[in-house]
């Protein structure tokens, strides 16, 4: 039953899109090193935030909570390109539009890597990092949700700023008397 459903629905050609993709990848070798910095700066300032409070860190908790937070970053990275490059494209013309999108891409991009990255939650409070996993979820999603927003932000404005640059320049005409 479920290969007649499959059967039925209609085919999606990913080609097109995945090589887009990785031109764009390769057209923006900055972003691609500007969403690593981003992405990383903060799972790297909340390990060494709770590894400096733990109460008895263990070698295998550190390590634990370290892969969590390597987790963190690499799918953070990811997930700003992929959203990223969907804004690009979309580009809409009003500029509150462009807003919204901004915003809502930051939301997915933060929502998305604490929901998946849920399990260092144990960890931390645990060892006594956060009171709860709330306080840990808000305060994580807050740092990505910021750093996607400054990586949205670098996105568009770099855009404005390739739009500017590729109008042709009109020549300025001086009379002299």
């Amino acid at each position: 039953m479920a290969a007649t459903f499959l059967s039925q629905l209609p085919r999606i050609k990913l080609t097109p899109i995945v090589a887009g993709f990785t031109h764009w990848l390769r057209m923006h070798r900055g972003a691609v090193t500007m969403a690593a910095l981003l992405s990383f700066f903060v799972p790297v300032t909340l390990f060494s935030g709770a590894w400096s409070v733990m109460r008895e860190p263990t070698l295998g908790s550190v390590t634990a909570l370290g892969l969590w937070y390597v987790l963190y970053g690499v799918e953070l990275w990811c997930l700003l390109l992929v959203i990223g490059y969907a804004l690009q494209r979309l580009n809409p013309g009003s500029r509150y539009l462009r807003s919204v999108g901004l915003l809502l891409g930051a939301c997915a991009a933060a929502g998305l890597v604490e929901i998946s990255t849920t399990g260092r939650a144990a960890i931390v409070v645990e060892q006594g990092v956060a009171l709860s996993t709330g306080v840990m979820h808000v305060y994580a999603f807050s740092s990505a949700f910021v750093m996607a927003l400054l990586f949205f932000a670098h996105l568009q404005r770099s855009r404005a700023h390739g739009e500017a640059a590729a109008l042709p320049s009109r020549p300025i005409h001086c009379s002299v008397d």
